[in-house]
């Protein structure tokens, strides 16, 4: 069903103009008859009144608003918990008998309500209701589920969502914690009961350690209904036993902390294994081992930070670096701290330069010094003197602050972000920034945008540059300490805050490359069964990337593992994928000619074998239960999914009528236009036939 309303941009009293102006145009050109009779004249008085009013008319915008109406289904979606838990904790065969009853089910749901039915699994891909049984995701992450449900269905008409899975969640944030714009209904399946096991929960440790020092690395281990029993726990290298521990469990259940100091012997990446042994019958021996990769390197690089006063972002700052032994960060606080002179790697300016000339020499003599700088920009910074030395970005003044969101830049080069980060930044708090205009240069790259509200701008929030004289950053943002508590919160880590800071003090510090042949990992730290990608590129004498040259990687690893790789790169595609590989460190070698003379490159990276899937089995229906009751849902076990089906059908999916409404511009419709030619035409041929032009 569709309605049709005429409407005029301007006031329809313009029209009387319209028909003035034709009516006039029209009695003086036709006041005088022609030699064609009174007849004809009138005709053409009439044509000409006709096509000069419709043409005065078009002036004035005249639309065509139609508004069309349209029944939309209700939608019903039922999603499937596809990740490895369930299966592992139940069977291949019990799971493949519940995959069947609840597609069975389904179907006949389908048939006997009035609503469109979709089965999707929890990346939401659509499952086809078949044998197959969708059980290999190696993490689960119920919450992005359902957050990217709000996405995709944001302007349909969804009903219920359906989950069918064991509650457990090992990414991002619990269900139960945050309310959905749609009503939950959870359908519990696995095993929730206890059962024997020993597991290592967690690893504790630095990545990155010195060479010639000792590094903590400390092991929590879980245990479940082995009381009276002693295990060895035990800390490897390259297979061979570094230390052990014996532990006596004298409770049912219980977590105990094992603390191994280990050597840093050898420079490079190094695999430690963490392995528990002891008695049999296990319900789950896939979360007895785990493994660390530490980084030896040789020196600390020093990092300066400069403030007026203090503020809660410094603390998060210096936790964030301190955590990484391989930087020395020196605090110099106006009226706190002594200035003290020194070759810095990297300085951090927070809110300055500001109106005071605080530190105004001690700034002077880092850019003098062409030290890279991390700016970052609050109430107390001075636009002008920071415009002066700021090579990133410029900035007019402003006289406001604003409150927005991070926002991460898929495009962003320079470096490669924690997997979480973009997940993560739709649930940090705000921060503050000046409300004002920016200007980049080329050579700088946006990591952050700007986000107000759930939508993202081109306002640059973290700029960094890249030139061949020096490196600087720009974070405009004040408060940022609420993202290191919020992300606490959420996952009681700090890994995204503090990788986002240290990679881009990392990229500051960094040497410019004047390499003409690269190739490298896009990640340090692969997990098992992951593909193993490498990125590459080639240059001329001017620095020009060219494509088609052959290159050559050779790989090596523990136990004479060795194999070669033969690959060519072109324009949109300079990577190379590569099966995936045992847990492990592995060094590459790569080479290519170029112009003739022989360029190589070098590296490792490793393979972890940690599977967060196999770490917890024990399906958790409270959290089903608490995320139904808090979003209008209901909770059912998978036994009685043909109640929850019968529950379903009892409802009623009446149709949403939505209405469409278009304009379309006379002014800009080839009809309109056709009419006026029309009346001309006509015109002109009666003047011809009657022997007058």
């Amino acid at each position: 069903m569709s309605t049709q309303f005429f409407e005029l941009s301007y006031s329809p009293l313009w029209i009387l103009l319209c028909l003035l102006v034709g009516a006039g145009y029209a009695y003086f050109l036709y006041q005088k008859e022609g030699p064609w009779g009174k007849t004809i004249n009138r005709i053409l008085t009439g044509l000409r009144f006709l096509a000069v009013s419709f043409a005065c008319f078009l002036l004035l915008e005249p639309y065509i608003q139609a508004t069309s109406n349209e029944r939309e289904p209700q939608q019903l979606l039922f999603i499937w918990d596809n990740s490895q838990s369930i299966k592992q904790a139940i069977g291949e065969e019990a799971l493949r008998q519940k995959w069947n009853a609840v597609t069975t089910g389904i179907q006949d749901l389908e048939e006997e309500i009035k609503a469109e039915v979709q089965l999707v699994d929890l990346d939401m891909n659509v499952l086809a209701y078949d044998d197959s049984v969708p059980s290999g995701k190696p993490i689960t992450a119920i919450h992005n589920s359902f957050k990217q449900v709000e996405k995709d269905f944001q302007n349909k008409s969804l009903s219920k969502v359906v989950l069918v899975s064991d509650g457990i969640y090992n990414n991002g944030i619990s269900p139960d914690y945050y309310p959905y714009s749609f009503p939950v209904y959870t359908v519990g399946i696995g095993d929730s009961t206890e059962k024997r096991d020993i597991a290592i929960n967690t690893l504790r440790y630095n990545k990155v350690s010195y060479q010639g020092n000792q590094f903590p690395l400390v092991a929590e281990v879980i245990q479940n209904g082995v009381k009276g029993e002693t295990y060895s726990i035990s800390l490897l290298r390259d297979g061979q036993v570094l230390k052990s521990e014996k532990v006596l469990f004298t409770s049912d259940r219980s977590a105990e902390e094992i603390r191994f100091l280990v050597d840093a012997k050898e420079t490079g990446k190094q695999r430690y294994e963490v392995v528990v042994s002891g008695p049999e019958n296990e319900f789950n021996t896939a979360n007895n081992r785990q493994s660390a990769f530490v980084e030896i390197v040789e020196g600390k690089k020093k990092i300066l930070l400069l403030s007026a006063f203090p503020h809660p972002d410094i603390k998060a700052f210096r936790k964030a670096i301190e955590g990484n032994e391989n930087y020395a960060l020196e605090i110099c606080i106006a009226g706190l701290n002594q200035f003290k002179p020194d070759d810095y790697d990297v300085a951090i300016l927070y809110q300055l330069p500001d109106g005071k000339k605080t530190f105004q020499a001690e700034i002077e003599e880092l850019v003098k010094k062409e030290t890279p700088i991390l700016f970052t920009v609050g109430g107390n910074s001075e636009a002008r003197s920071l415009n002066r030395i700021n090579q990133s970005m410029q900035i007019a003044r402003w006289s406001q602050m604003d409150e927005i969101f991070p926002a991460l830049n898929s495009s962003f080069s320079f470096f490669t972000p924690e997997e979480s980060t973009d997940m993560l930044l739709g649930d940090l708090p705000p921060a503050t920034v000046p409300y004002s205009q920016f200007n980049m240069p080329n050579a700088a790259e946006v990591l952050f945008y700007q986000r107000v509200g759930s939508v993202s701008t081109q306002k640059p929030l973290l700029v960094i540059l890249k030139n061949s004289a020096t490196r600087q950053a720009t974070l405009l943002a004040e408060g940022v300490w609420r993202w290191r508590l919020a992300e606490y919160v959420t996952t009681q880590e700090f890994v995204v805050f503090g990788d986002w800071l240290l990679k881009t003090i990392r990229f500051l510090t960094a040497k410019e490359d004047k390499r003409k042949f690269k190739v490298y990992p896009v990640k340090e730290v692969f997990s098992e069964n992951e593909q193993i990608v490498f990125e590459s590129e080639l240059y001329n004498d001017v620095y020009e990337e060219i494509y088609d040259v052959p290159i050559s990687l050779e790989l090596s690893g523990a136990d004479g593992f060795n194999r070669s790789y033969q690959f060519r790169t072109s324009v949109g595609n300079t990577s190379f994928t590569m099966e995936d590989y045992a847990p492990g460190v592995y060094q590459y070698t790569a080479s290519a000619t170029i112009d003739g003379q022989l360029h190589t490159e070098s590296g490792e990276f490793s393979v972890s074998d940690f599977n967060l899937e196999m770490q917890q089995l024990k399906a958790n229906f409270d959290l089903l239960k608490r995320t139904a009751e808090g979003n209008r849902g209901a909770y059912y076990n998978v036994e009685d999914f043909e109640k929850l089906l019968a529950d379903l059908a009892e409802d009623e999916y009446p149709d949403t009528l939505k209405s469409t409404t278009s304009t379309k511009s006379l002014y800009d419709n080839i009809w309109a236009l056709l009419i006026i030619v029309a009346l001309i035409s006509s015109e002109w041929f009666l003047r011809r036939y009657h022997g007058s032009y």
